[in-house]
């Protein structure tokens, strides 16, 4: 069975620029937002919205990436 295109890049730009004016409006009173990313692919969603909320606000904005055993989430400690 192939692979099934979801959402191509441009859809995918448009969902993270959408999410980031969500963020930014529901939050322009502060001083710093923090955003947090699953280890690998996540980060990569994670960064591409800070990088828009920097851009559309002066808030600014913290990466963070979290690490856990996706397989064995409840054995290991979250990092």
């Amino acid at each position: 069975m192939g692979k099934s295109l979801v959402l191509n890049k441009e859809q995918v730009q448009k969902k993270i620029d959408r999410l980031a004016w969500q963020i930014y409006e529901q939050n322009y009173k502060e001083k710093e937002i923090i955003i947090a990313g699953i280890a690998k692919r996540g980060v990569l969603v994670a960064q591409k919205l800070a990088d828009k909320l920097m851009e559309i606000s002066s808030v600014k904005v913290k990466l963070s990436t979290i690490r856990l055993d996706k397989d064995n989430p409840y054995e290991k400690e979250i990092e």
